[in-house]
């Protein structure tokens, strides 16, 4: 499918919006930022194909046009609570480019953020930094997602190069396993998981937790070890494969 980069929107919120619901998975998948303007012809607005530095915490949206009334961004794949947020250096760029910025999330929100020269007179007074909007969050049903979470799968560590199988179980616990044949059914540990919030919380031991976003991605799941490590999960088998009784404590 090719880009949007080019078609006309009526206006520049959802202009930035369907930039940013076209570029923000292959950030997160990626963690990388990418960026591009939202500009304004007589034909109403349309937005810059988006561009990367390939950096986890900057990007550039390019020269500054005729026509570009603002920018959009997006904060890669982390999924840590600040990229949830305008960083303070967005909102100084946005501030001194007498511009609109817009942000895409990991977690799948689209913020705008308006700077205090571009209010009215009478907002001015009351939001001296400016005003954040959210245009659109991340919807999901709970009773859903846990239906998706149930099942094996597959979880790679590309910190360290290695991978494993997690099978979670409708009893609310998880194993992990290494191996194919029968041996996939050989548990080599187990943990809890319940949902937190905007979270899966996977808890093996009081020193090692998994912290999986919804809504999940059962093609490409980001998620965080605490501590430390990026972690990457595709969905590879439904619980119907992975019945609790199956599974064995291996030798």
């Amino acid at each position: 499918m090719g880009s949007k980069a080019g078609t006309i929107f009526d206006d520049a919120d959802a202009t930035a919006i369907a930039a940013i619901e076209e570029i923000n998975s292959t950030s997160i998948t990626r963690n990388v930022e990418f960026a591009g303007r939202i500009v304004r012809s007589v034909a109403g607005f349309t937005f810059t194909k988006a561009q990367t530095l390939n950096q986890r915490d900057d990007s550039d949206p390019g020269p500054k046009i005729p026509g570009s009334i603002g920018t959009y961004h997006t904060h890669a794949g982390e999924f840590e609570p600040t990229d949830e947020e305008f960083s303070p250096d967005d909102m100084v760029k946005a501030t001194l480019g007498k511009e609109v910025s817009y942000l895409g999330t990991p977690r799948g929100r689209i913020l705008k953020f308006t700077p205090v020269d571009l209010l009215s007179e009478f907002d001015q007074r009351f939001n001296p930094t400016g005003v954040v909007e959210t245009l659109k969050a991340p919807l999901y049903n709970s009773a859903f997602e846990r239906g998706k979470l149930l099942g094996r799968w597959r979880v790679d560590r590309p910190k360290t190069h290695d991978a494993w199988d997690v099978i979670f179980f409708t009893e609310s616990d998880a194993v992990w396993t290494q191996g194919t044949g029968q041996e996939k059914f050989w548990s080599k540990g187990g943990g809890m998981w319940w949902i937190a919030g905007d979270d899966v919380i996977i808890r093996w031991r009081a020193d090692l937790e998994e912290s999986w976003p919804l809504p999940l991605r059962t093609q490409k799941q980001v998620s965080l070890e605490r501590p430390g490590n990026r972690l990457i999960a595709q969905k590879i088998e439904g619980p119907e494969s992975n019945q609790r009784s199956k599974f064995s404590i291996a030798a």
